[in-house]
């Protein structure tokens, strides 16, 4: 074998060992700075998994489907029915679901302990100046101006789904993404 097709084949070996390592590093610090992906779960998902998994248009037997057992009915109202779904100690899932349209308003319930930190608010002004101007962000965009941090889903409805970021000095921002995936509304308090 000549010495430039050594070469070559060396570089390519190169590159693709410090990419996949590139991709563990990245992963292992997401996962270090997201409490919740090692939260324990007794249903079939973790929190957000089953988050993910989750939409405003499911009824309960499609939720406790997806969460893997039966909510507990915590409340009913004429309009509304509300259920828990009780994953761990820690963490919990609620559904409200409309009596009359059978849809779902759908909510992660965590401490303040197992939020994720490590978002940058540092671009709120450009956030804030895009929506002011009716320019679509979506929600990759909405990442990379918050430092390349994924939000957590916490709620989900028939319409929209609402994304937190919380940064190491207790802040949090969120952003409500339409059924297009573009953020509508951001707010937050850092």
């Amino acid at each position: 074998m000549d010495k430039k097709k050594l070469t070559t084949i060396v570089s390519a070996v190169v590159m693709v060992i410090t990419a996949i390592a590139a991709f563990l590093i990245v992963r292992n610090i997401q996962k270090n700075n997201n409490p919740l992906a090692g939260e324990s779960s007794r249903g079939n998902c973790k929190i957000l998994e089953c988050m993910e998994q989750l939409n405003g248009n499911m009824s309960v037997a499609d939720i406790n489907g997806v969460i893997g057992f039966e909510g507990e009915l915590k409340s009913e109202t004429e309009l509304y029915k509300t259920y828990v779904w009780e994953l761990s100690e820690k963490t919990s899932i609620e559904a409200m679901i409309s009596q009359k349209y059978g849809t779902a308003s759908i909510e992660a319930e965590f401490p303040s302990d197992l939020r994720p930190t490590g978002a940058d608010f540092s671009k709120w002004d450009e956030i804030q100046s895009k929506l002011k101007k009716g320019d679509k962000i979506t929600y990759d965009e909405f990442v990379s101006l918050v430092g390349g941090v994924q939000g957590v889903l916490n709620k989900v409805d028939s319409s929209s789904k609402t994304y937190h970021w919380y940064n190491s000095d207790g802040g949090y921002l969120f952003g409500i993404f339409n059924e297009s995936g573009y953020c509508t509304l951001a707010s937050g308090r850092f």
